[in-house]
C-alpha cells in the first residue's frame, strides 16, 4: 500500500502558521482594545465626579481662580477623553482588520483540509481498485492453474 502524500501540505502547514500568528495578534488587538474602552471609561467616570464635586462646591460659592482652575481641569479632562476617544476607534478597526484577515486565513486553511480530505478518499479508492485488482488476478491464476492441473492429471 502507497503511502499518502498532500502536495499541498507544505502550503497547508505554512497556513497553520499564518493562522495561529494572526490568532494571537487578534486577541492582543483585542485586548488592546479593551484596555482602551477601560481608560476611556475611567476618564468618562472621573469628569462625572468631577462635575458632581464642583456642581456642589458651586452651590456653596467658590472663588474666581477655583473658578479658573476647575475650567482648565476639566478643559484637560475633555482633551484627555476625547484622544481615548480616538484610540478606542482605532483600536476597534485593528480588531476589525484582524478579525477579518483571520476570517480569510480561516477559510484558505478549511478548503485545504476539505482538499485533503477530498484527496484522501481518492487515494483509498484508488488502493481499493488496486488490491481488487490483485485479487482478481490471483483468483485468475488459481482458476487458470486449476484448469490446467485437471487438463494434466484427466
Amino acid at each position: 500500500m502507497r503511502k499518502f502524500v498532500f502536495a499541498f501540505d507544505p502550503l497547508y502547514r505554512v497556513k497553520q502558521s499564518m493562522k495561529d500568528k494572526l490568532q494571537a495578534e487578534y486577541y492582543a488587538a483585542e485586548a488592546e482594545y479593551r484596555r482602551a474602552v477601560e481608560k476611556r471609561d475611567a476618564l468618562l467616570a472621573t469628569r462625572q465626579k468631577e462635575t458632581e464635586a464642583y456642581e456642589a462646591m458651586a452651590v456653596r460659592g467658590i472663588s474666581p481662580g477655583t473658578i479658573k482652575a476647575y475650567s482648565d481641569f476639566f478643559k484637560d479632562l475633555e482633551n484627555m477623553i476625547s484622544l481615548a476617544t480616538k484610540q478606542v476607534v482605532a483600536a476597534r478597526k485593528k480588531v476589525e482588520q484582524k478579525r477579518s484577515e483571520l476570517a480569510e486565513i480561516y477559510k484558505e486553511v478549511k478548503g485545504l483540509e476539505k482538499l485533503r480530505e477530498k484527496k484522501y478518499a481518492d487515494h483509498l479508492d484508488e488502493e481499493e481498485k488496486a488490491e481488487a485488482n490483485v485479487i482478481q488476478d490471483i483468483l485468475s491464476f488459481r482458476i487458470t492453474n486449476s484448469e490446467e492441473q485437471l487438463k494434466q492429471s484427466g
